[in-house]
């Protein structure tokens, strides 16, 4: 879940908390074992999405809990012009490049484990800003829901809602079904990168 106040200066603050389960946290203990690891984890995540990281607390990252725990407290500054702040809502990006750039393939495509990525994102907007756009919500399955993705969007007052669902449940696809994939791939892609507009409201005389 990521919870973030938007500022009219256009800085933004917030707050990510994370479970991870299963395979996922596996691969997070072991990235929090070593220090090292843990230091460069978080500044590949302040490069990655250009947030400044101000705290991060982890729970359960030691023993054989299938389940750990993370929360970041982070700050950043989003693209302004004028009157307008642009923003993508996801704010953490789950999907940005489409890796299957090949027109075709001979082979299967493989994945590692099963897996279901959920981010739960709500936004606030600052007084005196309206969205003047936004994405629309959308849904896409594939192979009878072995793969499938939503994105959906709402807004309530100054309150923008996200909830973005993404599963694989299968461990491969055929290379005759590759087009297909490439395909599904590039429109949860295209969904992840949408950005909102956020215009400042004239003010009555």
């Amino acid at each position: 879940s990521v919870n973030v106040t938007i500022h009219p200066d256009g800085t933004f603050e917030g707050v990510r908390q994370t479970i991870h389960q299963g395979q996922s946290a596996v691969e997070f203990k072991r990235l929090m074992s070593n220090e090292k690891d843990s230091i460069s984890t978080m500044q590949k995540t302040e490069e990655e999405y250009n947030i400044t990281i101000k705290e991060c607390t982890t729970h359960l990252t030691k023993g054989m809990s299938e389940r750990c725990n993370e929360q970041l407290t982070f700050s950043g500054e989003l693209l302004t012009s004028d009157d307008y702040i642009y923003l993508n809502p996801m704010i953490f990006p789950d999907e940005t490049e489409n890796p299957f750039t090949n027109v075709n393939r001979k082979f299967p495509v493989e994945f590692p484990y099963a897996q279901t990525i959920v981010v739960n994102t709500t936004l606030i907007i600052p007084e005196g800003y309206q969205v003047e756009e936004s994405p629309q919500s959308a849904r896409a399955t594939m192979n009878q829901n072995e793969l499938e993705f939503s994105y959906i969007i709402r807004q309530v007052n100054n309150i923008v809602s996200l909830r973005y669902k993404a599963t694989i449940n299968t461990p491969f696809i055929s290379s005759e079904q590759y087009e297909e994939l490439r395909n599904f791939w590039e429109e949860m892609v295209n969904r992840n990168n949408q950005q909102i507009v956020l215009k400042k409201v004239a003010t009555q005389p």
